[in-house]
């Protein structure tokens, strides 16, 4: 089955916001993640506040119902690496210099989950591939 990737912008996102969460819960709430419904109650929060970073890009994928199967979404690393504990871990383990060297230009993926009905599909390869193509990878050269 063929999985057209849509793009969307924040306030497009914001319209999707409750099928989005219905599938995070779907996603989440199971295990292997098994989420405390706290998380699972906090996320429509996380997602309001990531929707606001500058960048942000959401790529949807619907079955043929138009029921969506899978979410991926992120935005362009910030030039501030500060007050992110992804990226102070990598400048503690890489230093600052090359953390910065790592990830300067790139997309950051924030978000990425599948219905869990239709895993195994290649429909997460496919989102993350919409994602980050055209962004640099860590390994590709900076100038």
């Amino acid at each position: 089955m063929d999985h057209p990737y849509r793009r969307h912008d924040g306030p497009a996102t914001a319209a999707l916001s409750a099928q989005i969460t219905d599938l995070y819960r779907r996603c989440y709430a199971a295990p292997p993640w098994s989420e405390t419904p706290e998380q699972i109650a906090a996320y429509p929060g996380r997602l309001a506040d990531s929707m606001t970073r500058p960048g942000f890009t959401c790529w949807t994928t619907h079955d043929e119902r138009e029921r969506l199967t899978g979410v991926c979404y992120g935005w362009p690393t910030p030039a501030d690496l500060s007050g992110n504990r992804t990226h102070a871990m990598l400048i503690r383990g890489l230093g600052a210099g090359a953390t910065a060297d790592l990830v300067r230009g790139a997309f950051e993926v924030a978000e990425l989950f599948v219905h869990p009905d239709t895993q195994g599909r290649g429909i997460g390869g496919g989102l993350l591939a919409a994602a980050v193509t055209g962004w640099p990878t860590p390994l590709d050269p900076v100038y």
